[in-house]
Parts: structure tokens; C-alpha cells; sequence
């Protein structure tokens, strides 16, 4: 139940520096039996959190992006956010 908690606190680049650490015990051989099971399991973990992450993102993206090319070019809010008009 901790974990779980601190994902939804975790950040992209927090989980993705962990994971990188845990890459790098496991090739480097720092790991020992006994701790690897947790090690893989909890590397499994942030690469989901990461997919999962990425794919929000993505579709954030996109969302937005349909939303510019939706608007009028011209005497558009877009613009008048920006300063353009």
C-alpha cells in the first residue's frame, strides 16, 4: 500500500532515475539473490508507471494539437493569449 501511495507522488524523471539505479545494482552485479525478486518487481513497477505516464502525455499532445488545428488561424484566442493580435 506504500508503493502505491508513492507512485501517484512519483514523477516521470523520479521513476525513471530509480529505475535506471536499479539497472544499474542489477548489471553490475550489487544485487544479491535475495533481493533481486524485489528488484525486478519493483523495476516492473516504474517501467508501468512510465508507459502508463508517456501514453497520458501522448494523448495530452494530441489533444491540444487538435484543438490548434481546430480553431479559425486568424483572430483566434490562441493568438490573443500569445500576444499575436
Amino acid at each position: 500500500m506504500a508503493r502505491n501511495k508513492e507512485n501517484k507522488e512519483l514523477t516521470y524523471s523520479q521513476a525513471l532515475a530509480e529505475l535506471e539505479k536499479i539497472i544499474s545494482r542489477i548489471e553490475s552485479e550489487e544485487v544479491d539473490v535475495d533481493a533481486l525478486a524485489e528488484q525486478v518487481k519493483r523495476a516492473s513497477v516504474l517501467i508501468r508507471f512510465c508507459r502508463e505516464k508517456l501514453q497520458s502525455t501522448e494523448e495530452d499532445v494530441k489533444k491540444v494539437l487538435s484543438e490548434m488545428e481546430s480553431k479559425p488561424v486568424h483572430g483566434n484566442s490562441f493568438e490573443k493569449d500569445l500576444g499575436l493580435l
